[in-house]
């Protein structure tokens, strides 16, 4: 995909999964430089909080489209035509080590949502346990040794009963 013109990216975008944004709506649109690893990146910031919180909530009706779904990208391009799109917040680079560092952690214990929100990172094990939310390294710590020490008297617990 090739972003000549942001703004109407981001309209179209807007549009694919059912908000409306005007050009009003945009404080600044632009193309960011391209990674190792990821080509074709924007950057939007919204004048509205809301606006922007009503985008990055629907965020989830992009599953299953790519950049082929939008208007602007109907002419068959290469294969980079069929790119996914992704909603990502900005987050600083101490804030991206963190999800980073939380996202290992839920690969390897099944943890089933992890997401961002105003900076933060937040992670809810399963449907019925209550959300975690992390700015920092030691909170995550400190969330960890709650788990460890709570895993802990359950084994102790369990044990007992079975004496």
């Amino acid at each position: 995909m090739t972003i000549v013109n942001p703004k109407h990216i981001v309209k179209e975008i807007g549009s694919l999964i059912g908000v409306e944004i005007e050009d009003s709506d945009i404080a600044t649109a632009h193309k960011l430089p391209d990674s190792k690893k990821v080509k074709n990146r924007m950057i939007v910031k919204f004048l509205q909080r809301d606006k922007r919180e009503e985008v990055y909530k629907k965020r989830t009706n992009l599953v299953g489209k790519n950049t082929s779904h939008l208007p602007s990208q109907s002419v068959a391009e290469t294969s980079a035509g069929n790119s996914r799109i992704y909603i990502n917040e900005s987050l600083t680079n101490y804030r991206k080590r963190l999800f980073g560092r939380i996202k290992e952690c839920k690969q390897k214990n099944n943890v089933k949502y992890l997401w961002t929100s105003y900076g933060k990172t937040m992670l809810k094990v399963n449907e019925t346990s209550t959300t975690e939310a992390f700015t920092t390294h030691e909170e995550f710590e400190d969330y960890l040794d709650q788990i460890s020490n709570g895993e802990q008297t359950r084994v102790n617990i369990i044990f007992s009963e079975v004496m």
